[in-house]
């Protein structure tokens, strides 16, 4: 019962985070496109379209989380009446369809979160109205979305590199006080190792989550103002960016 309570928290934490994070999908377009920043007035606001899009990507996620595990059973049911080698054989005939479906997925993130997401804050439609939309907008211009894809992985790759490692550096940083202060109270202190370990964990994570996140503004900020560029640039009715 204590597993099944842990995983319900755990679970319920990650939907609320989830709702969170689609909210402010349109909180940061409002905030680049009037140069306001008032995040709880546009969280206010875009609450109901948070809702549509964290649904929308829940439901993507059910079905990835759904397609593999019915990969894994085809596996799991081939090995258990075949030999060793025709399981091996099945693992890499199935890797490229993994790749494939998470190229898929993946894709699919990428398109909503960066041109739906303004899409439906102009049009002041749903998520699926709002790929319908897009769908029509890539039709007139399918070879620069296929460019802008490509650059947003490249570059996207490259961010992600020097992002991890700004952020490791910086959580080493924070982390010397803490480590310091463990030692000298573990060497006055023997015992109750655990204890101090958690009244030691809680501050830093206060301060180093903080800053990972504000490390993080940067390079968010530029990948979602070139998305609304390219957004631009393929259907000027959606210019969200002021002059």
């Amino acid at each position: 019962m204590v597993v099944l309570g842990i995983i319900a928290v755990v679970l319920a934490i990650a939907l609320v985070w989830m709702l969170i994070g689609a909210t402010m999908q349109f909180v940061f377009v409002d905030m680049l496109s009037t140069g306001d920043i008032h995040i709880r007035r546009f969280f206010r606001e875009r609450l109901g379209k948070g809702t549509r899009l964290f649904l929308f990507e829940l439901g993507i996620t059910v079905a990835m989380v759904l397609a593999i595990m019915a990969l894994f059973l085809i596996l799991f049911g081939f090995g258990s009446i075949g030999t060793g080698a025709a399981a091996a054989l099945l693992i890499i005939a199935l890797i490229p369809i993994i790749l494939v479906a998470a190229l898929v997925f993946g894709l699919i993130f990428l398109l909503t979160t960066d041109f739906v997401v303004p899409i439906m804050i102009r049009e002041d439609c749903g998520v699926i109205e709002g790929w319908q939309r897009l769908i029509g907008v890539i039709s007139a211009g399918f070879w620069q979305t296929a460019a802008y894809v490509v650059v947003r992985f490249v570059v996207g790759l490259i961010a992600a590199i020097v992002q991890a490692v700004l952020v490791i550096i910086a959580l080493l940083i924070i982390a010397i006080p803490f480590v310091l202060i463990g030692v000298v109270l573990l060497a006055a202190f023997q015992g109750g190792n655990i204890a101090l370990f958690v009244v030691l964990l809680i501050p830093y994570l206060i301060i180093a989550i903080p800053a990972a996140l504000l490390i993080a503004v940067p390079f968010v900020t530029f990948f979602r103002y070139y998305a609304l560029l390219v957004l631009e640039g393929l259907g000027p009715g959606y210019r969200l960016l002021p002059e």
